[in-house]
C-alpha cells in the first residue's frame, strides 16, 4: 500500500485519502471482507458499500486525532498562541 500511517513511518501527519488513493483503499478493504467470509461469491456489493463506510470513518477518526496536535504551537502573525485560549504566549 502507498499511504502508511505516521505511527509507523515517524510522520506527524497524513493527508487524507481521495481520488484513486481512496478508490484503491477501498478496493482492498472490499477484498478484506470477502476474505473473511470464506471467499463466497455474491456479496460483491454489499463488501463494497461496507468497506466504503469503514474507511471514510476511518479517514475521519484519523482526521480528528491530528487536529488537535497540528493546532499546538501555532504561530499567529510571528506570536506563538496558546491552543486553549488563542492569545498570545507570554
Amino acid at each position: 500500500m502507498a499511504i502508511k500511517s505516521g505511527k509507523k513511518t515517524g510522520v506527524s501527519a497524513v493527508s487524507p485519502l481521495s481520488g484513486e488513493a481512496l478508490h484503491q483503499r477501498i478496493a482492498e478493504k472490499a477484498y478484506e471482507l470477502y476474505r473473511s467470509r470464506g471467499q463466497r461469491h455474491g456479496h460483491d456489493l454489499k463488501d463494497w458499500y461496507e468497506a466504503e463506510q469503514l474507511v471514510l470513518t476511518e479517514q475521519r477518526a484519523q482526521a480528528q486525532t491530528e487536529a488537535p496536535s497540528a493546532r499546538k504551537g501555532q504561530r499567529i502573525a510571528g506570536r506563538e498562541t496558546r491552543v486553549e485560549t488563542g492569545r498570545p504566549a507570554r
